[in-house]
């Protein structure tokens, strides 16, 4: 069970954090791959959804992230990020999330590709304002 250090459970939008950080964030040899603005809203029925979910999808999720991921080499930060919107089931009670159209969702291009780090920041502040911003590479 995810928790805080004074024992109390964590909120939906750091079990999304925490499980976004854990699926996107990578420190590599060749490349740095990390969250650079993610911004959290609860799902509601009338929130668009992108053409590639099922129709007949019976999974509702609780939580929509638009998430946008920016890279760095040994040359430096790149200026382009790409940035996409995923879905979560949060259950607050056992500390739980899991990714909902997962496959959907990590299988199709970038919602956002190749933008500027503004642009990105503007498109993620469509959904929500966002609860994490890190524009520099946390691994450097």
């Amino acid at each position: 069970m995810a928790e805080r250090q004074s024992g109390k459970k964590l909120n939906a939008i750091e079990l999304i954090l925490n499980q976004l950080k854990e699926t996107f964030n990578r420190n590599e040899l060749e490349c740095n791959i990390w969250l650079m603005a993610v911004a959290v809203v609860s799902f509601r029925e009338s929130t668009a959804l992108p053409s590639w979910i099922p129709s007949h999808s019976v999974e509702r999720p609780s939580h929509q992230a638009r998430v946008v991921v920016r890279t760095s080499t040994s040359e430096g930060d790149n200026p382009y990020v790409d940035g996409s919107d995923f879905f979560f089931v949060v259950n607050l009670e056992s500390q739980t999330v899991e990714f909902v159209w997962a496959e959907e969702c990590l299988g199709y291009s970038p919602e956002y590709h190749g933008g500027t780090i503004e642009a990105a920041i503007a498109w993620a502040r469509l959904v929500s304002e966002p609860c994490l911003v890190r524009l520099d590479d946390p691994y450097r």
